[in-house]
């Protein structure tokens, strides 16, 4: 079994564990809710009775939700309908006899309901989505099937140079080999091998069904015909690239198809004050591939947001310290949290609720109980959604990195995280070497060429965690979150190194270039203008003593 199978195969165990203890909590929460009816009824003190009655309608809400999440479909019926009678009511002596009868009646409903499920129980079933698997992670392989042998070791020597992990295969039997036992990362082949014309793209299609979707296939060829066009359409070809190959292009394309842009995984915050049924969304989720954060208190909400970066708030709408509703008000009055998905869960069957919910900042609203398929689905295609808007308003349009303004407000997040948690972060300024020279030598669109390049190279070695951002022109930056001055030194000076070998092609022929690296930290500098100001006085200082270095800016 692969490792991926092995993961999600422990992540159905995990949800398989949270249904088992939901059953066996099932009979006590049945007790408890019984206990508060009566107290309800019993002629109580009126502050006791109305207490008794607040925490009824929360027992009642926490099952209708809760109930189907789990499996249990009809004791969720119940408990909605049961709901539904306590709507309008916002104090037990405003409960009519017939009120006091339906609620009665429907306990004992919600008893059978509850024995019906502990005897028959409930299967798992295959309801639950794989995680996604159109975003390969860096370190996974990239398989070039190419039987020119110089040119594939000169593909395998510039993605080596990147960060990718390649396999080289000079024929399709070979290839078939390694297909049959692993899954790569993304495929570039050439289309007439040596067992045939479009033998290539026979051996993608032969093995396209087995391969996760959306993986990046690119076909190369010397042939620019229809009839070698559509056969690798039809095969799955997103890309095709004529011989000679354009390295630049080829690294473009795995970009464009999306081997690294977007690597990071879905980020979910759920706002839910039921815990076990927080930890089954969070685990659907997690099965799917998802990042979760659970929140039981609202009134941490703000520093968690700011410190997770949620792609999508799950939140339920009715909660015991502030309403969804409410606690979405204030989570919009941030403007860098204006975008950010707020889908709500809750069991509401009121429209102008719903839309009184949506106006209110929410992006979504969701009824519980609700299947875990479409659960994952609405949040994927909202976060989906949610990064594409946030690139074009926060991406540099030529590197694909942070933009100057994007890039200082991270910072300023960043700073405060490491000042509250007593926390290292390094800073530093990158900027090209002669990039004047390169642009009026060889024009400015291989210099776009060279900034991609020295981009690429950048997110392709850095942690997921490190920031990296266009601050301007020629000139990079990046934040590098619990990292002392030394560690960062060691890197930047490993990535200078890296970039300085790589070739660069154009009609004019080859060329390397390097770049410079000024770094500052945290501390001693506490403050956004205070960091950059430092490491952009290390930068100027790595270019008076020869540039090609890095060097470093300690403080007082």
């Amino acid at each position: 079994m692969a490792i991926a199978d092995k993961k999600y195969e422990k992540k159905l165990e995990k949800i398989a564990v949270l249904r088992r203890r939901y059953v066996e909590q099932l009979p006590g929460k049945l007790a408890l809710l019984k206990g508060q009816w009566q107290l309800c009824l019993s002629g109580q003190p009126r502050q006791d009775a109305e207490e008794a009655f607040i925490d009824f309608k929360k027992r009642v809400h926490h099952l209708a939700g809760s109930g189907g999440t789990f499996g249990y479909g009809a004791l969720s019926d119940v408990a909605k309908a049961m709901e539904s009678a306590l709507f309008s009511l916002e104090e037990a002596c405003q409960l009519t006899i017939d009120d006091r009868q339906l609620i009665s009646r429907l306990l004992t409903e919600l008893s059978l309901a509850v024995d019906r499920g502990l005897v028959e129980g409930v299967e798992m079933s295959g309801e639950f989505v794989q995680p996604l698997r159109g975003v390969p992670s860096p370190g996974q392989t990239v398989y070039i099937i190419e039987d020119d042998v110089h040119l594939g070791a000169e593909m395998e020597d510039q993605l080596l140079r990147y960060g990718y992990d390649v396999a080289v295969f000079s024929d399709a039997l070979s290839a078939e080999k390694a297909l049959s036992e692993n899954s790569p990362a993304a495929m570039i082949v050439d289309l007439n091998l040596p067992e045939g014309e479009l033998a290539g793209a026979r051996l993608a299609n032969a093995y396209k069904s087995t391969l996760p979707d959306k993986k990046p296939l690119i076909f190369i060829s010397a042939r620019d015909d229809w009839a070698a066009r559509l056969a690798a359409a039809r095969a799955g070809g997103q890309v095709y690239l004529t011989k000679p190959i354009d390295f630049s292009e080829l690294l473009d394309s795995l970009d464009t198809v999306g081997l690294w842009w977007d690597e990071v995984p879905y980020k979910v915050m759920i706002v839910e004050d039921d815990l076990v049924l927080a930890q089954s969304y969070a685990a659907i989720l997690q099965a799917g591939g998802l990042e979760v954060l659970v929140v039981e208190e609202v009134s941490n909400l703000i520093s968690l947001v700011s410190e997770f970066q949620p792609d999508l708030i799950l939140m339920d709408v009715n909660m015991p310290e502030c309403s969804g509703l409410e606690a979405a008000g204030v989570i919009r009055q941030k403007a860098e949290w204006i975008s950010i998905p707020i889908v709500f869960l809750s069991t509401e069957n009121d429209i102008n609720r719903q839309m009184e919910a949506l106006r209110l900042g929410g992006d979504d609203f969701l009824k519980k109980p609700i299947d875990a398929e479409h659960l994952t689905a609405v949040v994927q295609m909202r976060i989906r959604r949610f990064r594409k808007l946030r690139s074009r308003m926060q991406l540099d349009t030529l590197s694909g990195l942070l933009n100057h303004a994007t890039l200082k407000a991270r910072l300023q997040t960043e700073i405060s995280r490491s000042l509250r948690q007593d926390s290292d972060l390094a800073f530093a300024m990158i900027d090209l070497d002669n990039f004047k020279s390169i642009n009026d030598c060889f024009g400015h669109p291989v210099g776009d060429e060279v900034i991609k390049s020295v981009s690429r190279l950048l997110v392709q070695r850095l942690r997921h965690s490190d920031i990296v951002g266009r601050y301007g022109g020629e000139e990079f930056a990046v934040i590098l979150p619990d990292t002392s001055l030394l560690v960062a030194q060691e890197l930047m000076d490993e990535l200078r190194e890296q970039f300085a070998v790589i070739n660069h092609r154009c009609k004019k022929g080859e060329f390397t270039c390097t770049f410079s690296v000024g770094l500052a930290a945290l501390p001693p500098y506490t403050d956004v203008n205070g960091i950059i100001d430092a490491a952009d006085s290390a930068l100027y200082r790595a270019k008076d003593e020869g540039r090609n270095r890095t060097c470093i800016n300690e403080g007082v």
